[in-house]
């Protein structure tokens, strides 16, 4: 489920994304290497202390951080080529989003406490808020014409 839920807030993105204002400098700068880093060594530690425990899923997780990952990228470069206040609401969006695929596992794998059930879920509604806000209010940058057939 989580795996739809990321591939259909993609989708929603597409049409705010320009592909032609990408730049190979926004993907070498320092603080983008920085944090991709980071994030990689989080999907490491988070994967070693699951592998474990669900070893009959690892596709289903495959599919889940590949789609999550998409989502993340999609987002950072809405942002970059944005850089207004909209944009960082959905940098934020992403970076919860992160926060809860890492934490939800943790929490319901090892180490159950309430207040994680309590962070998580404020997180989500926060994100989803945010981003429905984002797509309220954001014009996008080009209009998909879906061409109308009639009988």
């Amino acid at each position: 489920m989580t795996a739809i839920y990321f591939i259909s807030c993609t989708l929603a993105l597409r049409r705010y994304l320009l592909v032609r204002n990408i730049k190979r400098s926004t993907f070498l700068s320092i603080p983008i290497l920085v944090s991709s880093g980071l994030v990689l060594y989080l999907i490491y530690a988070i994967s070693q202390l699951l592998i474990d425990v669900v070893k009959e899923a690892v596709p289903e997780v495959v599919v889940c951080l590949m789609c999550s990952t998409s989502y993340i990228l999609v987002s950072y470069l809405i942002y970059v080529q944005d850089m207004s206040k909209e944009g960082l609401k959905l940098l934020v969006v992403a970076f919860l989003c992160i926060f809860i695929v890492s934490l939800l596992p943790i929490n319901e794998l090892f180490y159950s406490s309430k207040i994680f059930t309590v962070f998580i879920n404020i997180a989500h509604v926060l994100s989803l808020y945010l981003f429905m806000k984002y797509l309220i209010r954001t014009t996008p940058e080009k209009e998909i014409h879906v061409r109308e057939n009639y009988l």
